[in-house]
């Protein structure tokens, strides 16, 4: 966990330098970078072994990894970020045979739920 927290802080800092330097909003760079952490954590766990993806005493749950990966991100209801980290997590569920029974109001809501359900 503390390795994905550090990862995760390392991707956002010096993001305001890096999106004025470049001619981009803080709020693109920013849902870009949150993405890509997101997509790391899949990465991650589509290489833990498979009796340990879903957590023992050597990894911890996908769930609380997406967490602290996407903790602290001030990204908006609409940002993009929500539906591709959704996504993300329904193809998880899919490949495992998870039951995936939910109803949301918004993308981000979507995740949220989805991170209950994988807890």
């Amino acid at each position: 966990m503390a390795c994905d927290t550090w990862a995760r802080e390392m991707m956002m800092s010096n993001l305001a330098q890096y999106a004025r330097s470049e001619g981009h909003s803080f709020a693109q760079v920013a849902q870009k970078r949150a993405m890509g952490i997101s997509l790391a954590a899949i990465i991650v766990h589509a290489m833990t072994p498979p009796q340990a993806r879903w957590g023992n005493d050597d990894y911890p749950p996908i769930a609380e990894r997406v967490r602290a990966m996407i903790d602290g991100y001030n990204l908006s209801e609409g940002s993009p970020f929500w539906t591709f980290t959704a996504c993300l997590l329904v193809a998880l569920m899919r490949q495992d045979g998870l039951h995936l029974d939910l109803l949301a109001i918004s993308d981000k809501s979507m995740v949220e739920g989805l991170l209950n359900l994988i807890a």
